[in-house]
């Protein structure tokens, strides 16, 4: 503490050491810059904020603010609401969301439009303002959409249209007749319904007779597949990596009805046809040892009967 020198009597004069004494003090006793920190200084709490020094204060209030960058925020979070119509990143409050919502939408009237497809609008209603005639309505806050068509178009010929088309070219549901090339999906093989058959269902389900070999087969895991649809044909068969024998269990491929006549690639390569091993069906196993021998399969459903065998050594 400072000590002061002082004189009772008013008027009295202090020496001259008493007076430089007393700044000495004064001097001494003063606050030296910097020498306090805002630990030091107290804080009244207030708010959210509790701390009781200045420093304390200041971290308590920098963890309970948001960052700029992604803040979670909490509680009902404010802001200021955006003018309908704003299409920018500012943010949209719950107030602007229940406007645009509710906002009505103008549909022009496009009765002689020739390129809006495929119902030409002559007006709307509903929540929509309404124009001339009752053809279209839409609710802007459900987002349902119904419509009735224009005079001279009915459900059975509503088709999408291009903008050189006119109404009067499209063709009806009951006996349409198609001009230009029509296509269709093409169905399985053995479909029998009123769908509507393409040529390449024609072509397949009426595969033309042959007899021509159609090439190798070779075993791959006692199977192999068949990739003809003639109705009657040949194939040779190989064994796998060429070896001296295999066996064959496995048809995979083929038509319903097909008679394929199976024969060796060659006399070094005998291939055993095996007997309910797995889709095969024969009078027992049956050997092709040379390139002569013969048998003959037919399918049916998944398997594969034998129809004859021929041992020609």
């Amino acid at each position: 503490m400072t000590t002061i020198v002082l004189r009772s009597v008013k008027g009295a004069l202090l020496t001259h050491d008493e007076v430089d004494a007393n700044f000495r003090n004064l001097n001494d006793d003063k606050v030296e810059e910097g020498s306090i920190t805002a630990s030091e200084v107290a804080n009244v709490p207030a708010g959210d904020i509790s701390a009781t020094d200045v420093q304390a204060a200041v971290n308590e209030l920098d963890t309970e603010k948001a960052p700029l960058a992604s803040p979670a925020l909490t509680g009902t979070p404010t802001a200021p609401t955006a003018s309908i119509g704003t299409n920018t990143t500012q943010l949209a409050t719950t107030a602007f969301v229940e406007a645009a919502a509710a906002t009505t939408i103008t549909v022009a009237d496009e009765s002689s439009d020739t390129t809006s497809f495929p119902v030409f609008v002559t007006a709307a209603t509903g929540d929509l303002p309404p124009k001339s005639g009752t053809n279209l309505t839409f609710n802007s806050l459900t987002g349902d959409l119904s419509a009735t068509l224009i005079a001279g178009i009915t459900s059975a010929n509503l088709l999408d249209k291009t903008a050189t088309e006119t109404i009067t070219s499209t063709w009806t549901l009951p006996s349409p007749s198609l001009t230009g090339i029509p296509t269709a999906p093409t169905a399985a093989i053995g479909t029998d319904t009123t769908q509507l058959a393409t040529t390449a269902f024609v072509e397949a389900a009426a595969a033309p007779v042959g007899s021509a070999a159609n090439g190798s087969l070779i075993i791959s895991s006692g199977a192999i597949t068949v990739t003809s649809k003639l109705i009657i044909t040949t194939y040779v068969v190989g064994t796998e990596g060429a070896a001296a024998t295999d066996d064959l269990d496995t048809i995979n491929g083929g038509e319903d009805g097909q008679t394929i006549v199976f024969r060796s690639t060659s006399s070094s390569q005998d291939t055993t046809f095996k007997d309910n091993v797995d889709n095969l069906r024969l009078a027992g196993d049956f050997t092709l040892t040379n390139a002569q021998d013969t048998i003959t399969l037919i399918k049916d459903a998944a398997l594969w009967f034998e129809v004859s065998r021929s041992n020609n050594a």
